[in-house]
């Protein structure tokens, strides 16, 4: 099913060019350490680990959505694990184990995922964690202000995340705006080269919103525009 995931993504090509797994690594020729902070059901990480990254670390807050995830990682451990004939060229085991040993599932919150991460990094005892020299982030799902249907996975995500309709509540609508700009900011203060936020293509970039109260974030380096989506670059 992995060959189907990869093949039914709507983006692939977008994600690469903006993300550079396998030009941001380091001067060994390792592709980039990627910090996919909204994993939701994988599928970005997924492209990024076959495109060129070296690890990509997954961190998914939503109970539900992180226990879908840890079973979709338990069966790629066993598929992975399978004796491979020498003589059989099955590419299921061979992408299996490549994305076995590039992947890494976290269940909590990207902030403190972030915050613990970076606070890490500055200690005598080094975290096992690298830096990362990309930070990605999916905060695609700001209030929905149309009534078209979206395709059947992001359905059933919409409705786990509680996003598949138009909030009535302004309160819950400012929470996920600090949530979603408490990210940036940790993303930001903890990528090494860029930080790669996916967007639809004609929402308002993270940080960016109607409360004159505080301060905006900085702005895209630049942008690459799909159909669709949009993928905002912070070059660091």
């Amino acid at each position: 099913k992995l060959g189907k995931r990869l093949g039914k993504s709507s983006h692939p090509e977008g994600l690469l060019k903006a993300v550079a797994p396998s030009k941001l690594g380091d001067d060994n020729g390792n592709g980039a350490v990627v910090f996919d902070l909204t994993a939701g059901f994988g599928q970005d990480s997924i492209i990024l680990a076959m495109g060129g990254a070296s690890k990509v670390y997954m961190v998914e807050r939503d109970p539900v959505v992180g226990v879908l995830l840890k079973d979709a990682m338990r069966r790629l451990e066993l598929v992975s694990s399978l004796d491979n004939n020498p003589n059989d060229d099955d590419e299921g085991i061979k992408r299996a184990k490549i994305l076995h040993d590039k992947l890494e599932l976290h269940q909590g919150d990207g902030i403190n995922f972030a915050k613990i991460v970076l606070s890490s990094s500055t200690e005598i005892s080094k975290s096992s964690i690298p830096l990362p020299d990309v930070c990605y982030l999916d905060c695609m799902f700001p209030p929905r202000t149309k009534s078209s249907a979206v395709k059947k996975n992001m359905q059933i995500l919409h409705g786990l995340l509680q996003t598949n309709t138009i909030p009535d509540d302004n309160h819950l609508e400012a929470i996920r705006n600090e949530e979603e700009r408490a990210l940036l900011e940790q993303a930001l203060k903890l990528a090494k080269k860029r930080v790669v936020v996916k967007r639809p293509v004609n929402a308002a970039a993270l940080g960016v919103g109607r409360n004159k109260n505080i301060a905006e974030l900085r702005l895209p380096s630049y942008e690459l525009k799909g159909s669709v989506n949009r993928f905002d670059i912070y070059v660091l």
